[in-house]
């Protein structure tokens, strides 16, 4: 167990856990970082060693020096020999994110100083913030390997004076490799709905109007409260659950990204919800011809 997995495991995200499987699938017997060993180890269905991710606030620090067994658990990043980031948006959105990763980049660096590290299937978001920038590049630094998982990505970093190889989100990869999944018939001729914001009377009114069997899929808890009053609503606790309703249902009007990226691979119909919320939505669909939900009309052919 020399190799550490570092990424946003444990807050109950699906398409964090879904890259955390595909990565235990390539290192079985890595180490993983995450907030919720519990969370992480039922999602996955599969038990493996775990470790808390170092202070990068306030209150975690207190903690790291007030609790023994909290400390213990950081310094095991003392015996890691490679150290992989293992996909995902670590370097976008607010600023409180990119602190975040660049002080768990910081402790890594400090803790194992002749570790191996790598950045695998990386968004970073565009930015005109100097400090943003700067920060990523402080995270970063000393990286052995940095991929990421499209070009407007990999062109932020190259103007920032980092070279970055182009590869993919790492869930779509390993999702594309699976075997098919059998089809569950309680599934069957429904139309999957996600969504990462409130969805207007009119536009769920186009889309009742389109299919008599709708169910909403959280991809979140948060996406929950994005549902609107009277629909079904799933979250599924593991990964054989989630990947089974996305595969047997008849397609997927999502807007959270890997809620269009396993409906994507798994050779589901998947439509936009409404215009992509972030730029890695806009550059995925782009890249596989993904089209925007515009009523009945957008569902007769597949996109």
């Amino acid at each position: 167990m020399s190799t550490l997995l570092i990424g946003s495991f444990g807050d109950k995200n699906a398409g964090d856990e879904l890259i955390l499987c595909s990565t235990l699938d390539t290192i079985p017997d890595a180490t993983v970082m995450t907030a919720n060993s519990v969370h992480s180890q039922q999602f996955l269905q599969k038990d493996f060693e775990t470790i808390l991710p170092p202070p990068t606030g306030f209150r975690s620090l207190i903690r790291f020096v007030t609790d023994r067994k909290y400390r213990s658990s950081v310094y095991k990043i003392r015996t890691k020999k490679k150290v992989v980031f293992a996909g995902g948006g670590l370097l976008c959105g607010g600023l409180k994110a990119y602190l975040i990763w660049a002080m768990t980049a910081t402790w890594v660096r400090f803790l194992a100083p002749n570790a191996a590290i790598s950045w695998l299937g990386q968004g970073v978001d565009p930015t005109q913030n100097i400090f943003k920038k700067w920060l990523i590049k402080w995270a970063l630094k000393g990286a052995n390997t940095v991929q990421t998982r499209d070009v407007i990505s990999q062109a932020q970093l190259a103007r920032i004076g980092i070279e970055a190889e182009l590869s993919n989100d790492t869930a779509a990869m390993w999702l594309s490799k699976l075997p098919p999944k059998a089809i569950d018939a309680e599934w069957q001729n429904t139309m999957l709905v996600n969504a990462v914001r409130p969805i207007s009377k009119s536009l769920w009114r186009q889309i009742i109007d389109t299919h008599e069997k709708i169910v909403f899929v959280a991809f979140s808890p948060l996406d929950k409260r994005n549902a609107p009053d009277g629909v079904r609503v799933v979250c599924a606790q593991n990964v054989d659950k989630l990947l089974t309703i996305c595969a047997s249902a008849k397609g997927m009007i999502g807007e959270r990204f890997h809620a269009i990226v396993v409906a994507h691979s798994l050779k589901r119909p998947v439509w936009l919800l409404r215009e992509a919320y972030a730029p890695k939505v806009a550059t995925f669909a782009a890249r596989h011809k993904i089209s925007a939900f515009l009523g009945a009309g957008s569902l007769k052919t597949k996109p």
